[in-house]
């Protein structure tokens, strides 16, 4: 009967520690990194304002009745995903087609930077980029981009000539 009380008593032991021991990594991170490798991030638009009176507008919707079917093809990210894990790795995902990279919090985690060897980021044909947060939420994450800062010229685009835009993601 004792050796019962004892295993009893193990088991119990066993078992508190196996369910204390497995806490989730959230209290280990910070909010931002918690809301950025929670889920997948799916591409909503990249948007401009024209002038500070005017509203955010999706770019492929001012360039599609420009003649610029290309570039807007190009820009639009609506079939785009992304997974940010905490080890520091991203995966995006467009069309079917797959490339990884890292990332890391900067400024603060005012900042993110991005890097991939497959990956370019910039006119300049770079690797690497960093832009800063505009918001991250549970459900929305934009980042602020400048176009001259990343290297391209949008003014060959019959008069678009806006230097900062909002990349926004969603879940």
């Amino acid at each position: 009967m004792k050796k019962l009380h004892l295993i009893a008593l193990l088991l119990v032991v066993l078992c508190t520690f196996s369910l204390t021991g497995c806490k989730d990594d959230d209290e280990n991170v910070s909010p931002r990194t918690a809301f950025l490798t929670d889920g997948v991030w799916r591409g909503d638009g990249i948007y401009v304002r024209p002038t500070s009176f005017l509203p955010f507008t999706n770019v492929t919707s001012l360039l599609r009745p420009l003649g610029e079917e290309e570039l807007a093809d190009q820009l639009d990210i609506t079939t785009t995903t992304f997974e940010f894990e905490r080890d520091g790795t991203f995966t995006a995902t467009r069309n079917g087609d797959t490339q990884t990279g890292s990332w890391e919090f900067t400024n603060n985690e005012q900042s993110i930077t991005i890097s991939g060897d497959d990956i370019v980021l910039t006119g300049n044909n770079t690797n690497e980029a960093t832009f800063d947060i505009v918001a991250l939420t549970e459900t929305q994450f934009t980042l602020d981009i400048s176009v001259s800062e990343m290297g391209y010229d949008l003014s060959d685009y019959q008069g678009f000539d806006i230097d900062r835009f909002e990349l926004r993601l969603v879940k």
